[in-house]
C-alpha cells in the first residue's frame, strides 16, 4: 500500500522519523501513516492523530487497533484552524447537501502541544493547505518541536502568496536549519540541528 498511497511521506516517516520524540500527526486520514508512526515509537512515546473527517477517524482508530494493537495512541477529531468553526463533505462525498456536512472543531497546534505534550516533539502534517496558518500563527508552539515532515500547499496570507520554499524559509527564520525534500511534490523534512 505504502507504494502508491501517501508513497513520499512514508519514505519520509520509514527513514526519518525519531523514535524516541513523541509524535503530532495532522491529517491522520485513514490512519497508514498513523500506524506506522505507531508501530516505531519506542513503548514509552506516544501518538496524537487529529483528522476532521468523522470517516477517517473511525478508520484510523480501527486501523491502529488491528496494526499496531501496543501503541500508545490517541485519535482526535477535530481539525488545525485559526478561526472558529468549519464544515466539511463526508469522506470522499465531494457533492454533499449542507445537511450533510459536518461541523468539525476547529483546534491551534498550541492547544494540541499543551494538552499532549510535556516536552520536545515531532510534527507529521498532511493538512492540505492549512500549514501556513500553523506556521504564521504558532511560532511558540513550535519552539518545542524537534523535526517536521510536512507536505506543503501554495497558500495566500495577508495577500501575499507563499510557496513551498517561503514556508520552509519562515520555518529557518524560526531556528529550522536542516531540510530534505522527499520526491518530487512538496513533501520535506525539517529539522533543528543535529
Amino acid at each position: 500500500m505504502f507504494g502508491t498511497f501517501e508513497g513520499s511521506e512514508w519514505t519520509a516517516v520509514s527513514r526519518y522519523l525519531r523514535t524516541d520524540l513523541d509524535t503530532l500527526e495532522l491529517g491522520a486520514g485513514i490512519g497508514c501513516i498513523s500506524c506506522a508512526i505507531a508501530r516505531m515509537l519506542e513503548p514509552s512515546r506516544h501518538l496524537v492523530a487529529v483528522e476532521p473527517d468523522l470517516e477517517g477517524v473511525a478508520l484510523t482508530r480501527e486501523n491502529l487497533q488491528h496494526n499496531a494493537p501496543n501503541a500508545n495512541a490517541i485519535v482526535i477529531n477535530a481539525m488545525v484552524n485559526y478561526s472558529t468553526e468549519i464544515s466539511i463533505s463526508p469522506f470522499g462525498s465531494f457533492k454533499a447537501t449542507e445537511a450533510e456536512r459536518a461541523v468539525i472543531p476547529s483546534v491551534k497546534l498550541r492547544d494540541l502541544v499543551a494538552q499532549h505534550f510535556k516536552g520536545d516533539y515531532q510534527l507529521v502534517m498532511d493538512i492540505e493547505g492549512s500549514e501556513l496558518g500553523l506556521i504564521l500563527n504558532d511560532r511558540a508552539a513550535l519552539s518545542s518541536c524537534r523535526l517536521i515532515i510536512a507536505e506543503f500547499h501554495s497558500s495566500t496570507a495577508d495577500g501575499r502568496l507563499y510557496h513551498d520554499y517561503d514556508m520552509i524559509q519562515v520555518l529557518a527564520d524560526y531556528g529550522f536549519t536542516k531540510c530534505r525534500r522527499m520526491g518530487t511534490g512538496a513533501n520535506f523534512v525539517i529539522s533543528r540541528g543535529q
